[in-house]
């Protein structure tokens, strides 16, 4: 739910006037569906053309309803993901591979 609000704000900057409620639907059934369809790695893809369609009932240009699924992947998966990576490098704490013999 978080995650699907982070999109819906991003929804705001591209002036998309859809209700919140239906916004936020729409945004988990695209990822549920692009779950449940193992056809591309991380569910790219399929996610952005669930997004597309769903979005186009409501007037929203095929491009913006594409940039903004990729826009909500980036902020709810990559963003994250490199902040964990920086702060596991940084930590200082170094585990070795090789086991006691």
């Amino acid at each position: 739910m978080l995650a699907a609000t982070q999109v819906f704000i991003l929804s705001l900057s591209f002036n998309i006037t859809i209700p919140y409620i239906e916004f936020i639907l729409i945004s988990i059934i695209s990822v549920v569906v692009a779950n449940m369809i193992p056809v591309s790695i991380g569910g790219l893809g399929v996610r952005e053309g669930v997004f597309v369609v769903f979005l186009a009932s409501y007037g929203v240009a095929y491009e913006i309803a594409f940039v903004l699924s990729l826009a909500g992947f980036l902020v709810k998966t990559l963003i994250p993901g490199l902040i964990g990576l920086l702060s596991s490098l940084a930590s200082g704490d170094k585990y070795s591979l090789q086991g006691e013999l």
